[in-house]
């Protein structure tokens, strides 16, 4: 970049890094909006708009976002990790059909998504609460309950959904920060499918606090904060 500041590959590649290790998510805006520009008729990697749908999500530019989302699933339809990302920001806009439509999509793409889909699906319904959603959420936990994705500590998260273990028994499980993360996570979700938001709101606080910028559940717990703050 000292030799070219304008250097696409270089701008595109300092923005990922940006996101995922510095969690600088203005300045990696910045850089994947410089390094796109000179790019936006050709077909590049679709991880490209991949991540900066996810920065304009960050920011709450969502119609943005969705534009990246199908750019990056049109250069890439058979890839599952920008259904499962759209299906976030759809859910944002409050298009759950479509959220739960993308969802189903990502594990016929690839199963090491099932699990997550299984449980998101599950979150995302509970939460809603139409007519008909407790018992497609049963059946999402069960999805999610049969993936078979070899992490040992995925039965966890299942229970913890499940309400099959309390906080005091979950936490005795995760041996890192990366595995403690995504515990904070799955307890804060249940405790606001029981309607428990305060309960809630401190463990999607120790989630943000980790970080692991590159995850969806990142994303997803500083959403559920902001909303909670809201109301």
């Amino acid at each position: 970049m000292a030799l070219d500041p304008e250097n696409s590959l270089a701008l595109r590649t300092s923005g990922f890094f940006l996101l995922h290790v510095r969690g600088d998510f203005q300045a990696a805006l910045d850089a994947y909006n410089r390094g796109l520009a000179p790019l936006e008729k050709l077909r590049m990697l679709p991880e490209d708009f991949h991540n900066r749908a996810r920065l304009h999500r960050i920011f709450g530019q969502y119609d943005r976002a969705l534009h990246d989302h199908n750019r990056a699933i049109a250069l890439a339809p058979d890839a599952a990790y920008p259904y499962a990302s759209r299906a976030f920001t759809r859910r944002i806009l409050g298009r759950v059909d479509l959220a739960i439509d993308d969802l189903s999509k990502a594990p016929e793409l690839d199963r090491t998504w099932a699990l997550q889909a299984g449980l998101w699906t599950w979150e995302m319904r509970m939460l809603r609460g139409e007519p008909g959603d407790r018992e497609a959420a049963a059946t999402a936990l069960a999805q999610a309950q049969s993936a078979k994705t070899g992490n040992p500590l995925d039965q966890l998260y299942v229970d913890i959904c499940r309400g099959e273990l309390s906080a005091e028994q979950a936490l005795t499980k995760p041996k890192n920060d990366r595995e403690r993360f995504f515990a904070y996570y799955y307890l804060g979700a249940k405790a606001l499918v029981d309607g428990r938001a305060t309960e809630a709101e401190d463990w999607f606080k120790k989630c943000v606090a980790i970080g692991q910028n590159e995850t969806q559940e990142f994303d997803l717990a500083r959403w559920h904060l902001e909303r909670i703050a809201s109301h």
